[in-house]
């Protein structure tokens, strides 16, 4: 379950990139950071799973800096 999570989360962060990256829009990245956060917290789950605890624990505070900088996007822009 967790594996078609990735997946379908690494899909959507390939999309909003490539239409960033495409577009230059902007208005749109701290969707992309969200997605990004989404997917570091799923993957740092799986590593949980696989008794790598020193990874899913780099994992999850990854997960919350990009969950702030997400806010502070969202608020300043």
């Amino acid at each position: 379950m967790l594996q078609q999570t990735r997946t379908l989360l690494a899909m959507i962060v390939i999309g909003l990139a490539l239409f960033n990256l495409l577009f230059s829009n902007l208005n749109l990245f701290p969707f992309l950071l969200i997605a990004v956060a989404a997917l570091m917290l799923v993957v740092g789950i799986i590593e949980f799973q696989k008794k790598k605890i020193a990874f899913g624990i780099v994992l999850i505070i990854i997960t919350a800096f990009l969950i702030f900088v997400a806010i502070q996007g969202f608020l300043i822009g």
